[in-house]
């Protein structure tokens, strides 16, 4: 998420300490892949799917995640999601999608 907000909307929501960062995607050289963990908006935002999707040789992702991409724009063919426990071979890596605990500590208690 490299937007200027971590929010379905413009006007609202969690902002970036450090401002937009979009541009810094326009200095990276290609991108083989990228893991998306989860679709919370502090980690997956629509302009950085915008930059990266002709930047970017795949996508891997957990299961319903691949919708996003899709309604943003990135071919299917360029996404893999992935189940629990689901292996898949990338360039002579393994890429297995383990579950884990997130807590992202916006509750009072």
């Amino acid at each position: 998420m490299l937007g200027p907000i971590a929010s379905p909307v413009s006007f609202a929501g969690s902002k970036r300490y450090t401002g937009d960062l979009l541009h810094v995607i326009d200095e990276m050289p290609p991108i083989d892949a990228v893991l998306i963990t989860h679709d919370q908006y502090d980690h997956i935002d629509y302009p950085t799917i915008q930059k990266l999707k002709d930047k970017v040789g795949h996508f891997f992702v957990p299961l319903g995640v691949s919708n996003h991409l899709i309604r943003w724009g990135v071919p299917n063919a360029k996404i893999t999601e992935l189940n629990w426990w689901d292996e898949t071979e990338f360039q002579g890596l393994t890429v297995a999608l383990t579950p884990s605990k997130h807590f992202s500590g916006r509750r009072a208690f």
